[in-house]
């Protein structure tokens, strides 16, 4: 199957649907994630914000394959290892230690706590 507008509109990209305040005229704001804010539309309702996104992704892909930009992936197909490495400053990492010390948890545990509610989960 060769990759052009179709391929890509077939691929199960993200839509994000966010309502709109009144001050900000109220409706819907739609947008492709993948592609950030160059795949977007608004509309007064759902469906009409989705359809004015799916114009934006169209148009997107067409300027991108004409001038030959690498398209992403969907995030919705990528897999996740669920491991990651950061560094830290030596003091940090002390710190950290220390206080899954005294709440007699690992040092693993701890950080997927912290990130856990960082993020409201």
């Amino acid at each position: 199957m060769s990759k052009d507008v179709g391929y890509y509109l077939s691929l199960p990209y993200r839509l994000e649907m966010v309502p709109l305040s009144e001050q900000d005229g109220g409706g819907y704001y739609a947008r492709y994630v993948d592609f950030g804010t160059a795949a977007h539309g608004d509309g007064a309702t759902l469906e009409e914000a989705a359809r004015h996104a799916l114009e934006g992704l169209k148009a997107t892909l067409e300027v991108m394959l004409e001038h030959g930009d690498p398209i992403p992936e969907p995030s919705s197909s990528r897999s996740y290892s669920g491991k990651f490495n950061v560094r830290v400053p030596k003091s940090l990492h002390k710190a950290l230690i220390d206080e899954a010390d005294d709440e007699g948890v690992s040092l693993n545990m701890l950080i997927v706590s912290r990130l856990s509610k960082s993020i409201g989960h």
